[in-house]
């Protein structure tokens, strides 16, 4: 199965047994998400916002646009961070009373999808938390260590504006006064779309607007449950009904320009089974489970015992992608384009040609330094960038979701800000610490998504574990894949592999209580004293 070489790293070849493997073909583009059920959300008030809004809608004119800034004063809404409660009075509410007009068509069950334009704020500050005006002042979810004892007294309130906007209409934050699951806004709940392989188009929205409650499901220490689950409008479990929630995509980056850019790389996704390179790095530490291995149950990890990095090579390589490239030794992968202080840096020389995908540990590889390694990708002489019109990162480092609205980049993690900046299309991260268990599944992303039956935001989302979490999808949230020069055969297996495993976390044992499973942290605490446990980080940018 695997060809050793001279390298760290393992090409991975095609497995032919695989495409014996029983499921239906694909047969072209799927019916599901249309332009029409895209909110795309900006504010005329800054300029930004109105130029991504304007170059979104000049290549999906079909979507529906919503100006903030027409019942709010956009002025006051700045990017990067937002309160807790000008998220409510400026984003949600807004686009609440937008999709329910008093007068005119309701648009609840039109709409699927809610895209954030660049200038619209990206994370919410904890409810027991003041704002600081100053951006390199670190906030709870900055902090792993205090961020894993709030989480553990059912008390983090922190998260996403886009993972908030999920379940818009819910109050979360009713009933907040600092307690143990005393609001509903506490903690995480499961994604009811977390291993779909079907359009959330196919979803009974009927009742999207309707209160639910929350049945506590999951522990990470020992008799305290702190992951739960969403109840039906009528009180019973119904933590996967994705008619519960709304879909959310970001259109953003560093720059105007380059978020315009990736933009025009959506439109054309095409994944070369023979010359595109899939880039998977992981490490195995000398002691303690691997990062990607520790998700969000042990009836996942039973199923999938290696992690999903694992699983992904095997895929790719069961589907017939002739450059596999999967390493999980001490070897760091970078590209042509230069290196970084990791001494197991393996550039001599780097991976040279197209790369379709960057799945890696990224700053979590060692205790090295791999700061800017998504840069060793493109040339920045000549602006040629080895990333593919579609190229997808994702990575198991808490911050890499958090280099937007003039927010620093947390030391020497990845960015899917910079990926975007160095000729990257898509991604997925999240931009508070989301601990190795709030980490989206990359076999599960890459899968759906190669195998067309989704679009990107779908196949993102289905890899996605939790919503009121922290997790931000990057991207043309419409986008679909194409696999050629035969992609009868490779999407044949590419629908038997996640075919197989669909149900995986849809057992019983999911949405009960398991007792002890670790709660890991994502962002190599142990490694920087100010991130211990308990410890105060004032600044971000020493």
């Amino acid at each position: 199965m695997i060809v050793g070489t001279k390298r760290p790293w393992q090409w991975m070849t095609s497995l032919a047994a695989a495409t014996a493997l029983s499921a239906s073909p694909t047969g072209g583009q799927a019916q599901g998400l249309a332009e029409e059920n895209v909110l795309v959300v900006y504010n005329s008030a800054d300029a930004d916002s109105v130029a991504v809004f304007d170059a979104y809608t000049s290549v999906r004119p079909g979507v529906v646009g919503f100006d903030l800034n027409t019942v709010i004063d956009g002025s006051a809404l700045s990017p990067g961070n937002v309160s807790y409660a000008q998220f409510v009075t400026d984003i949600r509410n807004p686009i609440r009373d937008f999709l329910t007009p008093p007068s005119g068509p309701d648009l609840t069950e039109q709409i699927q999808v809610i895209t954030l334009t660049k200038g619209i704020p990206t994370r919410i500050a904890d409810l027991n938390e003041t704002l600081p005006s100053n951006t390199s002042i670190a906030l709870i979810g900055d902090m792993p260590g205090l961020a894993a004892s709030t989480f553990e007294d059912q008390n983090a309130t922190f998260a996403t504006v886009d993972s908030e906007l999920t379940l818009l209409f819910q109050d979360l934050e009713t009933g907040e006064a600092g307690g143990a699951f005393d609001s509903r806004a506490d903690n995480v709940i499961i994604n009811p779309f977390f291993d779909s392989d079907v359009s959330i188009t196919a979803s009974d929205r009927s009742t999207i607007e309707a209160p639910r409650t929350l049945t506590p499901v999951l522990a990470t220490s020992p008799g305290t449950a702190t992951i739960r689950a969403l109840d039906a409008p009528t009180g019973e479990l119904a933590a996967f009904d994705p008619g519960a929630i709304f879909l959310t995509a970001r259109l953003d980056g560093k720059t105007v320009d380059d978020v315009v850019a990736s933009i025009g790389r959506a439109q054309n996704v095409v994944f070369d089974l023979t010359t595109d390179a899939f880039v998977i790095d992981e490490f195995d530490p000398p002691s303690g489970p691997e990062l990607d291995a520790t998700g969000i149950s042990p009836a996942v990890r039973a199923i999938d015992p290696g992690g999903d990095f694992d699983q992904l090579a095997l895929d790719l390589a069961a589907a017939g992608f002739e450059r596999v490239l999967f390493d999980e030794g001490e070897a760091f992968l970078v590209g042509a384009n230069g290196t970084v202080a990791d001494p197991a840096a393996d550039d001599d020389p780097g991976i040279a040609g197209p790369v379709a995908a960057l799945v890696t540990f990224g700053g979590n590889h060692s205790d090295a330094d791999q700061d800017g390694f998504i840069l060793t990708f493109a040339d920045a002489s000549t602006g040629e960038s080895q990333f593919i019109d579609g190229a997808v990162f994702t990575s198991v480092e808490s911050f890499n979701a958090r280099e937007f609205g003039g927010l620093p980049q947390f030391e020497n993690q990845g960015s899917l800000a910079e990926f975007l900046a160095a000729g990257g299309t898509f991604g997925v991260g999240t931009a508070f610490e989301p601990f190795s268990l709030g980490v989206n599944e990359a076999d599960l992303l890459l899968a759906r998504f190669l195998s067309g039956e989704l679009t990107f935001v779908e196949a993102a989302f289905a890899s996605v574990p939790f919503v009121s979490g922290n997790t931000i999808v990057l991207g043309d949230p419409l986008a679909r894949a194409t696999v050629v020069p035969e992609p009868g055969a490779a999407l044949l297996v590419l629908a038997a592999a996640f075919g197989l495993r669909r149900n995986r976390s849809r057992t019983a044992s999911l949405i009960q209580e398991l007792g002890p499973s670790s709660l890991y942290d994502v962002a190599s605490s142990s490694r920087d004293p100010r991130y211990a446990a308990g410890a105060d980080a004032p600044s971000l940018t020493g």
